[in-house]
């Protein structure tokens, strides 16, 4: 299996930043393209919430996604960056649907995401977006554990 395209799942949280360099490390070493993906749940904002309208909150939940990617271009080598081979998306919706859309759209050949470490009953209670894009997903994924 040849990796050409690293998909990167990113959020504000430090499991993204583990992932993020792992995954920049990795495209490195195989010279493939990156993208970052971050996904905002517009819907998990009720309407009106802090006084703003449902397309406002969105908006400005887009602007912070961008905001957040620019983070994680600075961890990009400049060279990497300078042969255009790191791409952004920011997706509205469910994260885990949303990321494996963007993996099948972008052609990703790999899904690279951290992990919160819950552990097996929080997971069932809240959820686990790697554990629901490990069902789902067209490519292999890695998934970098809490403790890397």
């Amino acid at each position: 299996m040849s990796v050409k395209k690293i998909l990167i799942a990113v959020d504000d949280s430090p499991f993204a930043d583990r992932a993020a360099k792992l995954g920049i490390e990795l495209a490195e070493a195989v010279n493939a393209e990156i993208a970052f993906v971050h996904v905002f749940d517009a819907a998990a904002t009720p309407a009106g919430a802090w006084g703003f309208p449902a397309d406002r909150i969105s908006a400005m939940s887009e602007l912070e996604g961008k905001r957040l990617l620019t983070k994680f271009h600075d961890a990009v080598p400049p060279k990497m960056a300078a042969d255009s081979r790191v791409h952004d998306f920011v997706e509205s919706g469910k994260p885990a649907a949303a990321i494996v859309e963007v993996a099948k759209k972008w052609h990703a050949d790999l899904i690279v995401m951290g992990s919160h470490g819950r552990g097996k009953v929080a997971g069932i209670l809240m959820g686990s977006v790697s554990q629901d894009v490990l069902r789902q997903a067209p490519c292999p994924i890695l998934v970098a554990p809490p403790n890397t």
